[in-house]
């Protein structure tokens, strides 16, 4: 037998033989897409699960859990960006990416997908790009040794931030309307920019794991340093 939730499934109601072949019942498949689903029990159609010890699978089949992935990356972006940050971060994972990605941009599928959509990539550059900084290399410089080459959030290293993004650290906008120049700009990693968008610095800061009161402190001190330094 499985466990789903609080409800436990027995083996024979999710198994059964046909033409001395063990099929296996999809537990999800009916909630999913509103029909039962028998499939051969095997790891051509469901994941395999070493603690489920009954048949060594997934009580849901792989159609069925590419569902529930997509819906759980919808309600759970942020999570999901963590976890990907955590995994890419590894040579190996960083490697086998990039050799994907470096044969679907072979393949053009890169170029098929931007021909195709125009409005999503006009939006995406429209937010990635919504302003710049105006600020001489010497602040951006000075800027980034206050901080000790480092994320101001979360503190990833400027040549760990190189080897996981291969891009240096972004000019980041504190209060995303306020001003292009130094007063306004701390150094941020990749992931960091991305989810703090037009958030409240402080409010979403402090709910990120990675949240260090001394860190905010010293955000708030900059910003205040260049404040009176631009008066």
């Amino acid at each position: 037998m499985f466990i789903i939730g609080k409800k436990i499934y027995k083996y024979e109601e999710y198994h059964k033989e046909i033409d001395n072949v063990l099929y296996k019942k999809c537990a999800y498949h009916e909630g999913i897409f509103g029909e039962e689903k028998w499939l051969p029990c095997t790891e051509e159609y469901f994941y395999k699960n070493t603690k489920n010890k009954s048949d060594g699978l997934y009580p849901e089949c792989k159609e069925c859990t590419k569902v529930k992935s997509i819906e759980w990356s919808k309600e759970n972006y942020e999570r999901r960006k963590e976890i990907l940050s955590k995994s890419q971060s590894k040579p190996e994972r960083r490697d086998y990416v990039n050799g994907i990605k470096k044969k679907q941009k072979e393949r053009g599928m890169f170029t098929k997908w931007r021909r195709e959509n125009k409005d999503k990539v006009k939006e995406y550059n429209k937010l990635r790009y919504h302003k710049k900084h105006k600020i001489s290399n010497k602040e951006w410089l000075d800027c980034k040794k206050y901080f000790n080459y480092q994320c101001a959030y979360c503190g990833i290293s400027e040549t760990e931030h190189k080897k996981l993004y291969n891009e240096q650290l972004h000019k980041e906008h504190v209060i995303h309307d306020g001003s292009n120049d130094i007063t306004n700009c701390i150094p941020a990693c990749k992931s960091c920019n991305s989810s703090k968008r037009n958030y409240d610095m402080q409010d979403w800061y402090k709910q990120q794991k990675f949240y260090d009161i001394n860190k905010l402190d010293k955000i708030i001190l900059w910003l205040r340093w260049m404040k009176i330094k631009s008066r």
